[in-house]
């Protein structure tokens, strides 16, 4: 399961696993995807409660997961919604079906220069939490 936060490469990631799903069939690894692009964040449904969002997976996860062709071998799905869920009582939810997570994050921080304040956003090498 890969979970890339906002502005992490997730797009360009699930565009060349999609781009890439027979050659990944031959080494073993399916793509499962619900969108065209590879992103399955339709499988999260957001909505408002008050003033905050509340995130809820909903049926398309299942069909997702029962979409999968291999028995064996390794099975990637990918979501920036899956983000939401990133505190680790929430990710258990996910252990029945899922043996590793690879959470995508970057670090931002804010510049003060001597004239004017400005915000700068720096990637840094992406961190892996397994």
């Amino acid at each position: 399961m890969h979970i890339g936060f906002h502005k992490t490469g997730s797009s360009s990631l699930q565009l060349a696993l999609k781009g890439h799903m027979q050659a990944l069939k031959t080494q073993g690894i399916e793509f499962l995807t619900l969108g065209k692009k590879g992103n399955s964040s339709s499988c999260v449904d957001v909505s408002k409660l008050g003033e905050h969002l509340a995130f809820k997976v909903n049926h398309r996860f299942e069909e997702l997961l029962a979409s999968k062709q291999n028995v064996v071998g390794t099975t990637i799905i990918s979501a920036e919604h899956f983000c939401f869920f990133a505190a680790e009582r929430i990710l258990s939810r996910f252990a029945e079906y899922v043996r590793s997570i690879l959470i995508v994050f970057k670090l931002s921080f804010i510049y003060v220069g001597k004239t004017c304040r400005r915000t700068h956003s720096k990637s840094r090498p992406p961190v892996a939490l397994l």
